[in-house]
């Protein structure tokens, strides 16, 4: 559990290394973050190349992800977090990959009403964060 201001259950956590990689994939300035089929960060690339598993890499919050998580669950995470509809953000690549950098494992976006907050898993922890 994340301690301090931001606290589960109003955030999602993202694997560091995930998130690294859908970054080092990306070819353009922008990243985004997508709730639909659970929420996850994606490429922001107009014309995506794909990987060796003819896949574009996905980076999923964990407990929101419809291939690992029941349905009840996942969607009520998402539900509580994203909200009911569907929609994504755009993000810079540089700003994230500058947050990335400050995480030990996790990227923590927080959701407050219409707003969501993304900082590193050790926001809190000292002044530097």
């Amino acid at each position: 559990m994340i301690e301090g201001k931001y606290t589960e259950p109003d955030i999602l956590k993202f694997k560091k290394d995930e998130v690294m990689r859908v970054i080092g994939y990306t070819q353009d300035k922008e990243l985004m973050i997508v709730g639909d089929d659970g929420v996850y960060f994606m490429t922001g690339d107009k014309t995506p190349k794909l990987d060796s598993k003819r896949e574009v890499p996905t980076a999923m919050a964990e407990g929101c992800d419809p291939e690992k998580d029941e349905f009840d669950d996942w969607w009520e995470l998402k539900r509580s977090t994203w909200g009911g509809d569907d929609g994504c953000e755009r993000l810079d690549k540089q700003e994230i990959t500058s947050i990335l950098n400050k995480c030990e494992t996790h990227l923590i976006v927080s959701f407050e009403e219409n707003t969501f907050t993304i900082m590193p898993d050790t926001y809190g922890k000292d002044d530097t964060a």
